[in-house]
């Protein structure tokens, strides 16, 4: 609130008595932004760029985007932000606009489904004196680019036991302790340029 006081003064420099108005109240602007519009999401090198038309009411200054377990991704004054996927599932974007005086507009909602990489066809094993040449069709490419693929003997724990390849090669050769008497079953995922790997195929051979 403010008190106003007023008071003449004339040309020879004589002035008049102090007149007092009650308090003033002046309230801020108390209307929220409206919601935010145009909202897309892309792939941008190795992230996923998010981004809305920017506000037409001059006096926001910012933006909030969340998570639905309200991790914040993005707080900022550009209508655009970066995010990295870490998995092939769908992911729930809300962003707000934020003005100068405080005040939020709704939550508008986005969601994305992240595609991963997509293996097709057979694995394949021709044997040789002591081993065995895998091989396998090149993957096609989800949202971001393939960068490699992994064998492992093991579907379990994915990422952490039985490595036998990892590469950007669509072939390998197992041998010695990778390969031991009795059925041997191999897996392979192709992997993308975050980490998020594909769907398994896989090929059980039997050494005796």
């Amino acid at each position: 609130s403010y008190r106003v006081r007023l008071r003449f003064i004339g040309k020879d420099g004589r002035s008049s008595e102090w007149i007092e108005r009650p308090s003033i109240y002046v309230s801020g602007k108390t209307n929220v932004p409206s919601a935010v519009v145009g909202i897309t999401a892309e792939a941008d090198g190795e992230s996923l760029k998010i981004s809305w038309t920017a506000h037409h009411d001059l006096d926001v200054d910012k933006y909030q985007v969340r998570l639905a377990d309200n991790t914040i991704v993005y707080y900022g004054a550009s209508p655009e932000c970066y995010w990295t996927p870490t998995s092939a599932s769908t992911t729930t974007f809300y962003i707000s606009a934020g003005d100068d005086s405080g005040n939020w507009s709704t939550e508008s909602s986005y969601a994305f489904t992240y595609v991963a990489p997509t293996l097709s066809g057979v694995l394949q094993g021709t044997p040789t004196t002591n081993a065995l040449n895998l091989n396998w069709s090149e993957a096609a490419k989800g949202l971001l680019p393939v960068v490699g693929y992994e064998v492992r003997s093991t579907d379990s724990g994915w990422g952490t036991a039985g490595e036998v390849f990892k590469g950007d090669a669509l072939t390998c050769t197992v041998a010695g302790a990778d390969l031991t008497l009795g059925f041997n079953t191999f897996y392979v995922k192709a992997i993308d340029s975050v980490g998020i790997y594909s769907n398994v195929i896989s090929l059980t051979y039997l050494v005796s």
